[in-house]
């Protein structure tokens, strides 16, 4: 070999048979137009080396060579871009959902907490305890039915708004405010069970181990109760 063809390993990527090559926008044009020349124009490999054959690369910076990465790395960058666009479309996704789940968390505060429903006869039980009393005899309740509906079972459940006016004939000496309430297994006849928006009273005598006697009543005229509509026991 000549001196001019003697390469002089000055590293160990002298030792490697090929060299990676960064393609700017202006080198790819250059090449691009070498390729058209040779109408080799699938890869930019045999203008490269026609560019290098014409002795158009003043030095190794001119086209960026470097030593080639290891097997897989050449795509390295692409690979890392895609993935931080990724991460980024999924941090704009988690984002969104926080967003929208915050928003739901406070429309939910802001709207009246679920009323549990409750049986009419252990609201009565609760109310007289809270008030350190024990019905003995019987508590006056003041209902008025609201709905109707049946249950799993197929028995009629009926929603009333409840007024407890006296417990063992003594009127409350302060009021208790109106509450929603069911009762159910009415039969569907039950004047408890018609929405008719006049109100009823009903006279709650308990039996024991949380049964009750229950008489309906006719409000008359002047407030008081009138004639017996009918007696259930639940």
């Amino acid at each position: 070999m000549s001196g001019a063809d003697e390469v002089d390993p000055g590293g160990p990527a002298w030792g490697k048979r090929g060299v990676y090559v960064r393609l700017s926008k202006r080198r790819k044009a250059r090449l691009w137009a070498i390729a058209r020349e040779l109408g080799e124009t699938d890869s930019p490999h045999k203008a490269l080396s026609e560019f290098i054959e014409r002795g158009e690369v003043a030095d190794a910076d001119e086209l960026g060579l470097e030593a080639p990465r290891s097997p897989g790395a050449c795509g390295q960058d692409e690979r890392l871009a895609r993935i931080e666009a990724a991460l980024e479309e999924l941090r704009d996704r988690v984002c969104g959902a926080v967003e929208a789940l915050a928003a739901s968390l406070a429309a939910l505060s802001t709207q009246a907490p679920a009323r549990a429903e409750r049986e009419l006869g252990q609201w009565i039980s609760d109310v007289a305890a809270e008030r350190g009393q024990t019905i003995r005899r019987a508590a006056i309740v003041r209902v008025r039915a609201l709905a109707l509906r049946a249950d799993a079972d197929g028995a009629l459940v009926a929603t009333l708004a409840a007024e407890l006016v006296a417990i063992d004939g003594q009127p409350l000496s302060s009021p208790v405010p109106t509450t929603e309430a069911t009762m159910r297994g009415l039969a569907a006849t039950s004047a408890l069970a018609r929405p008719s928006g006049q109100p009823l009273a009903t006279v709650w005598a308990p039996t024991g181990r949380g049964r009750w006697r229950v008489s309906a009543h006719a409000i008359g005229a002047d407030g008081s109760g009138g004639r017996e509509l009918e007696t259930l026991e639940i």
